[in-house]
């Protein structure tokens, strides 16, 4: 029946009304949703409609859901993969709460209680961010008549000032107790100062040997660029790829897991923290191998425009946290 759509559980009815598209969660019973349906299109018709926000009687779970739905093909993988990521964390807090029930006090005792777990501030900001962003869109959707957390803020300041780089000797001991994938994986945020989303979803058709270049194209920034490779990440490619072709591997991913022939997940962290321990190394995130390869190029003597460049800060003021860097020697003999 047109009109009627199914989206996991709950059967959703689609109208028109005065040329915009209304969407409204029935629940379970097809048939009803087919009742409920053929009396929106009589009540269109004979001029007896008005509209109410049908999302006071929706779950945010419901919510969540639609949210999903949306993310998935607006926004670029790599986001949709972090809000659904970030979804599970307000889905066990909020999913089975109506809408109408969502306040800003229940959800500032969420970020409190999110903080006291231990949370960093930026990543509570995440879940923030994505609970306001939804409710902002179920307006857009006609389920609600406003945002009722639109002014929710986090109640601690938010520092992404954070430099954290490795010295040569922690360098070599993190390397040196890697297992192989996450040495290579390491080897090439390091050589290139890639983020770690960038680096496993890249695939070969992004490299071009010629130039020694790889073209990056789901940037955090939304911009196309170019990172150059060194001799040495060159090396570590060509070393990848005559594995892959002597296992018949043919994904179009570079780095992959050998048994399974799949990219690695981005939230698969256990190799790493086992790593940093077995090195002892504390306060190590796998984003400060980045912060290494910009503050030893700045140490190399490189000029803060080409570092922004090949990061891809969109604002030179990000680049200019290494504008103080010393000098040291080479920090990957």
């Amino acid at each position: 029946m047109k009109g009627l759509l199914k989206r996991g559980n709950v059967w959703t009815i689609r109208y028109t009304v005065s040329g915009k598209r209304k969407w409204e969660a029935i629940g379970t019973s097809k048939r009803q949703a087919e009742l409920v349906l053929a009396k929106r299109k009589t009540e269109i018709k004979e001029g007896q409609y008005f509209s109410t926000p049908k999302g006071l009687k929706w779950t945010y779970g419901q919510l969540l859901d639609r949210y999903l739905e949306y993310a998935k093909v607006t926004k670029k993988p790599s986001t949709y993969e972090t809000d659904t990521y970030w979804a599970k964390h307000l889905r066990a807090a909020f999913g089975d709460m109506h809408l109408k029930d969502i306040t800003p006090d229940k959800v500032a005792t969420y970020l409190e209680n999110k903080l006291g777990d231990g949370l960093k501030p930026a990543t509570v900001a995440h879940h923030l961010a994505l609970l306001k962003h939804s409710f902002t869109m179920a307006v857009t959707w006609g389920l609600l008549p406003t945002n009722p957390i639109q002014r929710v803020k986090l109640p601690v300041k938010v520092n992404n000032a954070r430099i954290r780089y490795l010295n040569p000797q922690e360098v070599q001991r993190l390397l040196a107790v890697c297992p192989l994938h996450l040495r290579r994986i390491a080897l090439a945020a390091l050589h290139t100062g890639m983020r770690k989303n960038e680096i496993l979803t890249l695939q070969w058709q992004q490299i071009q040997r010629d130039q020694s270049v790889v073209l990056l194209m789901d940037t955090k920034n939304g911009e196309t660029r170019g990172v150059p490779l060194n001799t040495a990440m060159l090396t570590l490619l060509q070393e990848i790829q005559e594995e892959q072709g002597h296992l018949g591997l043919t994904s179009p991913y570079v780095f992959v897991n050998l048994a399974t022939g799949k990219p690695y997940r981005r939230d698969a962290d256990t190799a790493w923290y086992t790593a940093l321990k077995k090195a002892g190394l504390t306060d190590v995130h796998f984003h400060d191998l980045r912060h290494t390869t910009a503050s030893h190029l700045r140490m190399q003597g490189a000029d803060l425009f080409t570092i922004k460049e090949i990061l891809g800060h969109k604002d030179l003021r990000m680049t200019a946290r290494y504008a103080h860097v010393g000098q040291q020697q080479d920090w990957l003999r």
